[in-house]
């Protein structure tokens, strides 16, 4: 109706592109240089509005601090650069892939992998390739698209701009009203996100903050466990899910139930780092009270704020993430094996080009499949492997348990045999 409704005022609209007001002919000047005489209230009002945009900007442009060198940094720093460019000349003999990438994108993969060329080698190539295996994740991550857009109107999914320890980046995640939490616009947010840090950010480890205190019991039951183990895997297959600690504060009565969701699907290494928290109070041990949102009761910036510049940072990378939604990898020109000449006299293991095969998945990840078969497994029980896989967690075999049963049966039989005549009672 409202477009129809301007549809019939065109010709006014086009008439107003025109008018102009024509000073040289005013019968009397304002009384002052303000615009229409309000005594500079207008004026006020606008250099408030730019100069809240100003500090945004440069709030924006340093949302990614980073922390000094250490030791370590300086010693390997020569050996990152020869190895950021083995990668490099590697990445130009892979027609399949449809860019060559970055160097300090390349950087931060050989920092995510621990400095391994051949990871990181899987993992660039698992960057691009992981598009098309799991399109559902990856499809209409845009963050100009309305979907995108209303997610960040509707939930905290924000970084802070310093680090931790000068080393971990911490993120903070909180829904603004109950009821509001959507699983697949926040797995693409969060990717989005990281494609920023690529540019921007060193990526050695992460902190995650959930704040559950607007987070509801519907929220939980409208979980796909489907989709969050996609979305897990994708960023364990592409970014090794670098993560130092989780914490889950403000945490309702019915947190058991999304630890168990959690538990199915996360890696048990970070499962184990998952920290639940009845408030916020572990929070003040996190960082200084200077750079604790205000949210939390420091003098940093609030949740808002933080929301905000991690909007303005997507904005700006906006042709980034246009050039995203057009980027395929060529299966028909992938070579069959990598190039492992490392150059500088230093050799790697031999393998093979990664593949959405070789990476674990198949042609589309089962994850249902992965997720019944991981709900049956009980706690404090072994299952032994059939030719020699060894011990793993999980209930017997049904041949194993066949036996243990009979023999249990027979003992309990041997216990209450009817004694013979003349046994002693």
């Amino acid at each position: 109706m409202t477009i129809r409704k301007f549809a019939q005022y065109q010709e006014r609209f086009d008439e107003l592109d025109s008018l102009r007001v024509d000073e040289t002919l005013r019968p009397q000047k304002l009384n002052n240089d303000e615009l229409l005489g309000f005594y500079g209230n207008f004026k006020n009002i606008y250099g408030k509005v730019l100069h809240t945009l100003l500090v945004l900007h440069e709030m924006t442009s340093v949302l990614f601090q980073l922390g000094g060198v250490t030791e370590e940094d300086e010693k390997t720093e020569s050996t990152v650069d020869q190895d950021v460019q083995v990668v490099r000349k590697w990445l130009q003999t892979q027609s399949h892939l449809p860019e060559v990438m970055e160097n300090i994108k390349i950087r931060n993969f050989l920092t995510l992998n621990k400095c391994s060329i051949e990871k990181t080698k899987q993992k660039i190539d698992m960057y691009y390739t992981i598009r098309s295996v799991t399109p559902e994740v990856y499809e209409k991550t845009n963050p100009k698209l309305p979907h995108m857009q209303l997610l960040m109107d509707t939930i905290y999914c924000c970084v802070h701009p310093k680090l931790v320890q000068g080393l971990y980046r911490v993120y903070f995640i909180k829904a603004k009203k109950p009821n509001t939490f959507t699983l697949s616009a926040f797995g693409m947010h969060c990717l989005n996100i990281y494609e920023v840090r690529l540019h921007e950010d060193r990526l050695k480890g992460d902190i995650i903050v959930f704040d559950m205190s607007t987070f509801t019991f519907a929220d939980l039951a409208g979980l796909n466990p489907v989709l969050l183990a996609k979305q897990a895997v994708s960023f364990e297959k592409v970014y090794s899910m670098r993560v130092k600690q989780i914490y889950i504060v403000n945490g309702p009565s019915y947190v058991a139930q999304l630890l168990a969701l959690l538990k199915a699907v996360v890696n048990p290494k970070i499962f184990n780092r998952i920290e639940v928290c009845r408030d916020e109070s572990v929070l003040k041990n996190l960082m200084p009270r200077d750079d604790l949102p205000k949210d939390y009761g420091g003098d940093g910036p609030s949740l808002e704020e933080l929301n905000e510049m991690v909007r303005q940072k997507l904005a700006q990378y906006q042709d980034r993430f246009d050039q995203l939604d057009k980027l395929k990898v060529d299966e028909n020109l992938r070579p069959k094996k990598l190039n492992n000449d490392e150059g500088g006299g230093r050799k790697s293991d031999t393998l093979p080009t990664t593949t959405a095969r070789s990476a674990g998945f198949k042609s589309r990840p089962p994850m249902d499949v992965v997720l019944c078969s991981y709900c049956v497994v009980q706690k404090g029980e072994e299952r032994v492997g059939v030719g020699g896989r060894g011990k793993y967690p999980g209930p017997l075999p049904h041949h194993l348990r066949k036996k243990k049963e009979e023999r249990r049966r027979k003992k309990q039989l041997a216990d209450h045999k009817v004694p013979d005549i003349g046994q002693e009672w």
